[in-house]
């Protein structure tokens, strides 16, 4: 069921919890930018029962309202709308799970919430400025100049011919061939993506997309005192290992996974390694039981 709760700009999100058993440990899942929650929806599957689970949309996504202040669109306050989303389910404690964007999202928690992070699960996503490692830097600083220069009606308009071209199965086996997507992904699995992106709010994700662009964590990377995994693909265009290795050697103990097949798309390309590994992984910390 889905419930609503006030983000840190007063913003109304939308709230998914799912309780576990009493005394099990909590998940709280962390999209990325221009992603709904479906992504999660086989990591979820794997955990329902375990766990508590917890999710929510970001500003201007999903279920969730378009951003109600410029302020209330960057990754400082998708961190803060985080530690509410856990306020709101009752939860102190959770490994945050971040994907792509939702990784700069999770570290900023470091920052500010540190108590409410019991470990983290960080999956193809950047510490820092992720469109300068777009096609693996290849672009140069095309993506950041066309981010900050876009107005919104222009982004707007681009995201709902996105849906239009990217609905097409034609641009889709044109997206697995350039490793955007996974080769095993089908056009069904990504059509919730597709739909999803002219329904965003072009305002909002432009901010997060700006804030984004310029936000860094890396001076968080050795104040994380959990136990945090990372997990790249090797055939991720946007985040590629090398950005994965050195997040993970920067923070004091993190464990390093790196999937060979996997594309930026890799919780739908290979779930299934990633959520054996996140388990293993989860019980190593004490973080699950076994």
């Amino acid at each position: 069921m889905v419930e609503r709760f006030r983000g840190s700009d007063g913003t109304m999100l939308s709230l998914r919890v799912e309780r576990g058993p009493e005394s099990s440990p909590a998940l709280l899942f962390v999209n990325g930018l221009a992603c709904p929650s479906f992504y999660w929806d086989r990591t979820r599957d794997a955990f329902r029962g375990r766990a508590t689970l917890v999710s929510f949309d970001l500003k201007g996504h999903g279920e969730s309202g378009a951003s109600r202040s410029a302020a209330g669109a960057t990754i400082e306050a998708c961190a803060a709308d985080a530690a509410l989303a856990l306020d709101e389910a009752r939860v102190e404690r959770a490994v945050v799970f971040g994907f792509s964007m939702g990784c700069q999202v999770a570290l900023e928690m470091t920052r500010a919430h540190r108590g409410r992070v019991a470990g983290y699960v960080l999956a193809l996503g950047a510490y820092e400025r992720p469109f300068g490692t777009l096609l693996h830097g290849k672009l140069g600083p095309l993506p950041k100049a066309m981010i900050t220069a876009s107005p919104a009606a222009v982004v707007g308009a681009t995201m709902k011919l996105g849906k239009l071209a990217m609905g097409h199965p034609i641009a889709h086996r044109l997206a697995q061939r350039t490793s955007m997507v996974g080769e095993q992904t089908p056009h069904a699995a990504m059509k919730p993506f597709y739909d999803h992106m002219a329904a965003i709010d072009a305002t909002t994700w432009l901010g997060l997309a700006r804030s984004a662009a310029e936000h860094s964590a890396a001076d968080l990377l050795p104040a994380v005192r959990v136990p945090t995994l990372v997990v790249t693909g090797g055939r991720d265009t946007l985040t590629p290992p090398t950005v994965g290795r050195a997040m993970a050697a920067g923070i004091p103990g993190a464990e390093y996974l790196e999937i060979a097949t996997a594309t930026h798309t890799g919780l739908l390309d290979e779930p299934t390694a990633i959520i054996g590994a996140t388990h293993r992984f989860l019980q190593r910390a004490g973080l699950l039981a076994a």
